[in-house]
């Protein structure tokens, strides 16, 4: 079986064997003559945005496209051609799909694959694929991302059952928003610096776009120095990690997360730079799903699929409640990881074993060499 989860930062494409034979931001352009996906198509998105589109997995309709994408002329068309550019292998395909996703924007997708020759087993929900082996007791709610929108799904869990309840989208909160926020900052820096403005020109502005979407993944968010060619003119500077930080912060101002008491991140968003450390600032305890078990648990949740029956999978047995017998309180005491100018240092580092350090409550401060840090947890 093939496996392909609808995600359109990261639409992803693996098999049986756990191997990843694709993952590509689902984004179109014809600016290069023909109808290009993935990284061929961001390296006009900018440059060319009459050409580009990477709106047709969030809405997941037929809604028409503006500019020249041609043969397509709704974002189905350009989910059938970006499947078709896929070369998904003959073989039967289960789909995960979020718990925002509807059942008619199902049926949509069901046609449109049906159109390409691929054969759907079924669908997965992408929450329980992602935190299936993620030890729980109690409830808990998996924070995913894409690419114009944030997912918050509540994971039931009822002895060794678990199934999505419910999945709030939060919209205008996904990855292309956050790099939006990055390249307005420098972008100010620019003008202040230089009276140069990146993102008054569309060469220019897409060169900017293509160094932020390189480390949006780092470790952490760090003092960036940035380079502009404008014609034969190259203009740099550098810009602090802390303006970077704080903007993602303020776009991050909008997600309530104070109902929740468990929270899981997916692999996704917990590989965004800064995001983990901010989302630690108002949520001390966060646990993290293993992006090594994803093919095991879409397998799991796969095996009941039977031939001439689309399901959508919603619940399942997980083989990590097993060994829970009854549920037991979650460890909040323990501290794993001190805070500092919004950079999550864990307390084994090598700068904190001279200390003697005795920390036990979550959210205590202590001043080490005149900077604050405070206690969190990342499980």
């Amino acid at each position: 079986m093939i496996y392909l989860e609808l995600n359109d930062w990261q639409l992803s494409l693996w098999n049986d064997q756990g191997e990843c034979l694709i993952q590509q931001t689902a984004g179109a352009s014809k600016a290069s003559g023909r109808l290009n996906f993935g990284q061929s198509a961001l390296e006009y998105s900018r440059s060319h945005p009459q050409q580009f589109n990477n709106r047709y997995l969030y809405s997941l309709a037929a809604d028409p496209v503006s500019g020249d994408l041609s043969p397509a002329k709704n974002h189905a068309d350009l989910i059938y051609h970006h499947l078709t550019s896929l070369a998904i292998p003959d073989e039967p395909v289960a789909i995960c799909v979020g718990g925002h996703v509807t059942n008619e924007q199902l049926g949509l997708l069901l046609g449109i694959c049906k159109e390409t020759g691929i054969a759907v087993a079924g669908f997965i929900d992408a929450a329980l694929a992602q935190s299936l082996l993620v030890p729980a007791a109690q409830d808990y709610h998996v924070l995913d991302i894409e690419l114009h929108r944030l997912t918050l799904s509540h994971i039931q869990v009822n002895g060794t059952e678990r199934s999505c309840a419910q999945t709030s989208s939060l919209d205008g909160m996904g990855l292309a928003n956050f790099i939006e926020g990055w390249m307005n900052v420098i972008a100010d820096e620019f003008v202040q610096k230089t009276r140069f403005d990146p993102l008054h020109a569309g060469q220019t502005e897409q060169h900017l776009f293509d160094q932020v979407s390189q480390w949006v993944s780092d470790p952490e968010i760090t003092d960036r120095r940035i380079t502009i060619l404008n014609g034969e003119t190259s203009r740099d500077i550098e810009v602090n990690q802390t303006l970077l930080t704080d903007k993602l912060r303020q776009r991050l101002n909008r997600l309530d997360l104070n109902h929740v008491e468990q929270l899981v991140l997916s692999p996704r968003a917990a590989q965004i730079a800064g995001f983990a450390p901010l989302i630690a600032e108002c949520h001390n305890e966060i646990k993290y799903c293993d992006l090594k078990d994803l093919p095991h648990n879409t397998q799991n949740l796969a095996a009941g699929f039977t031939p001439n029956s689309v399901r959508r999978v919603m619940t399942a047995i997980s083989p990590a409640s097993q060994a829970i017998t009854s549920p037991q309180p979650a460890v909040t005491s323990t501290v794993t990881h001190l805070l500092c100018d919004h950079v999550a240092h864990p307390i084994s580092d090598v700068r904190f074993a001279e200390q003697n350090l005795t920390l036990t409550s979550l959210g205590e401060r202590i001043v080490i060499a005149g900077r604050t840090y405070t206690a969190i947890r990342l499980a």
